[in-house]
């Protein structure tokens, strides 16, 4: 099976590009069901938290306001050592790989 890149390379007409466009658009989908976290966007609140250097955070939001997600974030971060680079230089853990 080709490439989406070799897919659009080999474009002639606008269904053709339609379809590279649509599987492209069915990839991408796929990977944020099976890798969600590649895919973060923190909300402003969570973007306070993450960005905050102090030794202990805490987040007091409502019901829905991302609380879990930001903390399994944070531990993906820790654990992998790969941060985004919003993240504070201070906050990041010393012994990642």
């Amino acid at each position: 099976m080709p490439t989406i890149i070799e897919d659009i390379q080999a474009v002639k007409s606008i269904e053709e590009l339609d379809a590279v466009t649509e599987r492209l658009y069915v990839s991408v989908n796929r990977e944020k069901e099976k890798f969600p976290f590649l895919f973060y966007e923190p909300n402003e609140s969570q973007i306070a938290f993450h960005t905050d250097p102090s030794n202990e955070r805490w987040m007091f939001f409502g019901n829905g306001g991302g609380k879990t997600a930001a903390e399994v974030m944070e531990c993906i971060w820790h654990a992998t050592g790969m941060y985004p680079d919003y993240y504070p230089e201070t906050a990041k853990s010393p012994n990642t790989p």
